[in-house]
């Protein structure tokens, strides 16, 4: 990987942990293969970390957020929006969501 000392890479993922993703994955990947070509990878917030790490990058910000309640839009945007802002503090720690900010270890002293 080429990255400079002090460069940093902002990844944002929607996470596979989240019964929202799981829920839209299962009814949307079949169709968007079908019509993209190719299907959209999701991941796990663990993996995202491993992977990370195993790359040499530690997270050095982590930020998780959106309730997402699979299709709330299309039921109703305003009950959706309302759920979204309710949720904000749960969606903290269990969001479908995610950035993170990843970058080289700093050196030891």
């Amino acid at each position: 990987m080429l990255l400079s000392p002090k460069g940093k890479i902002l990844l944002q993922s929607s996470l596979l942990d989240h019964a929202g993703t799981k829920v839209v994955r299962v009814l949307t990947n079949g169709r968007y293969q079908r019509r993209h070509g190719y299907s959209i990878s999701y991941f796990r917030h663990r993996d995202i970390l491993q992977t990370a790490q195993a790359a040499g990058l530690e997270a050095v910000a982590v930020e998780r957020f959106a309730f997402a309640f699979p299709f709330g839009d299309r039921l109703s945007a305003e009950i959706n929006y309302r759920l979204e802002r309710l949720m904000q503090t749960w969606a903290k720690s269990h969001g479908a969501e995610a950035l993170y900010l990843l970058q080289s270890p700093a050196p030891k002293r």
